[in-house]
């Protein structure tokens, strides 16, 4: 799966069309001081447009959505299914925006 069609399912995705793994959960819940609560999460997911994607594996991809003055927030996704679409939440992680501006 290339990036292009990777935005397209990503553009179309639902809140029901997402799974949190297990070490997702983790990850979130360790860093809950720096990144958005679930559901600003979720509407940050299906409603803003992120501001870089790449590609780490043919299903798996990083992706960087702005979060904040200071941080983005950068959430592993990976396509396990099309037809219906789910899309795993791997992992999350705050980064310095700076890192994205240079």
């Amino acid at each position: 799966m290339d990036i292009y069609e990777f935005l397209n399912h990503l553009s179309n995705a639902t809140k029901e069309n997402f799974k949190k793994t297990k070490h997702f959960e983790i990850r979130i819940e360790l860093r809950e001081d720096n990144l958005p609560q679930e559901d600003e999460l979720f509407r940050i997911l299906t409603e803003n447009k992120p501001v870089g994607i790449l590609k780490q594996r043919d299903d798996k991809f990083k992706v960087y959505y702005e979060f904040n003055e200071k941080h983005d927030v950068v959430v592993v996704m990976s396509i396990k299914s099309i037809e219906p679409l789910q899309i795993n939440l791997v992992t999350i992680f705050p980064q310095d925006r700076k890192r994205r501006e240079k």
